[in-house]
């Protein structure tokens, strides 16, 4: 049979996208055991690596706190700077709401089954609430370039020439050598005492964004090609997932073509047309009916109190034939009463192993959400419309400010009212003052209303022209 010459062989555009986010022989990508609920409102709770957290279920507390460890010295123990990868759990804290569980917890809210996953990562055994749509943006817009360096020490201190080569003067005499491997346990060891180092040391890149540190990669081999085609994959995601949302969902993306379509149809033209890609996105969902917690309210997904009240005082004839015949034919004996009365809650939860998986799942339930996104006029990022709720500016603090886009841009618009319209700097002015005293107990809380109501009747009138700014001022000294 005549062999297949590929040498001219052109890969298609989608062939190239599989094969940047697909595992190598020394990178692999979806190790990760993660479960995703979404519920009414549009919250996400992504429980990650539940069993997994041999590293951190020690030194976490329920609430998610770092325990500090004992010290001799009190003074030292107080001042002792938090080390690299604290800070960076800290920062992913700030921006999310994350609490931490052990294995005893999850097993109680029904997660079982899952595969043995031996790599922990930042957030193993721990579970993330958030709004659908805010761990890809947080994803997408976490700038690589800047937080690179963690990653780079990482590779460097681990790179095979730092660790076999007999000249480093750190190596210890250690001589260059072979590790043979001869069973899955064996493999799943060394990669696991390989990963315990490496998470210690990329902790902080991961901790970058929710999405890169729930879903850590595994890295065999520590050289540059390992390096650069995570990074690739990392970027490759980015640039695939804002096109994604711009074509999607911005409403001024060719408002005058697609203005009419919904997300759902935008997203078949993006691939039947524009990139050619499948347009079928594959979930991993599991259905179970247990005795789960659940925050949901109403049946079947969740019972409030007084549904429990009910059902718990549910009186269960136990000596009616009825009764007899049932437990007969179909229990082992007299069945446990609890059966009949605690409510089974279904619960739908979705498998993921990697970010591709997270953003593909959380992008397709955007789409079944019909989500509503706008570009800040402040930042120039994406961000989620809440409700009916109406502004050009999203909730973000941009770096260099202490301020969300919100905050800084309603001092922006106050600024310039009150250019137009000296009133509101005299009024700002006297409402400062005696705002103090009121705290200070100068002024009774009573007399500060009645002048209030007073002074912003006074600020129309000068607002519309009827007193000077002068006379307003003149007002305010003489109350």
């Amino acid at each position: 049979m005549p062999g297949i010459d590929k040498s001219d062989y052109v890969f298609s555009e989608y062939e190239k996208y599989r094969n940047t986010l697909s595992n190598s022989k020394n990178l692999i990508f979806d190790e990760s055991v993660c479960f995703a609920e979404f519920y009414e409102g549009n919250a996400v709770k992504l429980s990650c690596d539940p069993f997994f957290a041999y590293e951190w279920e020690d030194s976490f507390d329920k609430e998610g706190r770092q325990e500090p460890e004992a010290e001799d010295d009190e003074d030292e123990a107080e001042t002792a700077e938090e080390p690299e990868e604290e800070k960076g759990l800290a920062e992913l804290r700030r921006k999310f709401e994350i609490h931490f569980f052990d294995e005893t917890e999850f097993r109680k809210a029904g997660i079982h089954d899952v595969n043995h996953n031996l790599y922990s990562n930042p957030l193993s055994g721990g579970e993330v609430i958030y709004n659908l749509g805010e761990g890809m943006l947080d994803f997408l817009y976490f700038d690589i370039g800047k937080n690179l360096s963690p990653l780079k020490k990482a590779f460097a201190l681990l790179s095979d020439k730092n660790i076999d080569d007999p000249s480093d003067p750190e190596n210890n005499g250690l001589t260059e050598k072979t590790i043979k491997i001869n069973n899955q346990d064996e493999r799943d060891e060394y990669i696991k005492s390989r990963w315990d180092t490496a998470n210690m040391f990329c902790q902080p890149f991961f901790c970058s964004s929710l999405y890169t540190a729930a879903f850590t990669p595994v890295f065999l081999k520590y050289d540059k090609n390992v390096f650069l085609r995570y990074i690739n994959y990392i970027l490759t995601l980015q640039n695939e997932f804002k096109e994604r949302l711009e074509f999607c969902f911005d409403p001024d993306f060719y408002p005058s073509v697609l203005g009419h379509l919904y997300p759902s149809e935008r997203y078949y033209l993006y691939c039947e047309e524009y990139r050619h890609f499948p347009d079928v996105i594959k979930r991993t969902e599991n259905f179970t009916v247990g005795r789960n917690i659940t925050e949901r309210e109403q049946m079947p997904y969740g019972s409030s109190l007084a549904f429990l009240k009910s059902r718990m005082e549910t009186e269960i004839d136990t000596n009616s034939e009825e009764y007899k015949e049932f437990t007969e034919k179909y229990c082992r004996g007299d069945i446990d009463e609890n059966l009949l009365k605690i409510p089974s809650c279904i619960r739908i939860q979705h498998t993921c192993s990697s970010i591709e998986d997270i953003l593909n799942l959380e992008f397709s339930k955007m789409l079944e959400a019909n989500i509503k996104i706008r570009k800040c006029k402040r930042c120039g990022k994406y961000f989620i419309m809440k409700g009916n709720y109406d502004t050009n500016y999203c909730d973000r603090i941009a770096e260099g400010e202490t301020r969300t886009c919100q905050e800084l841009a309603a001092q922006e618009n106050y600024k310039r009212k009150a250019a137009d319209n000296p009133a509101l700097p005299i009024y700002s002015r006297y409402y400062k003052r005696y705002a103090a005293r009121v705290r200070s107990r100068q002024l009774k809380e009573e007399d500060f209303k009645k002048w209030k109501y007073k002074a912003l009747s006074k600020r129309d009138e000068c607002t519309d022209k009827k007193i000077t700014p002068e006379e307003y001022t003149e007002w305010m000294e003489n109350y």
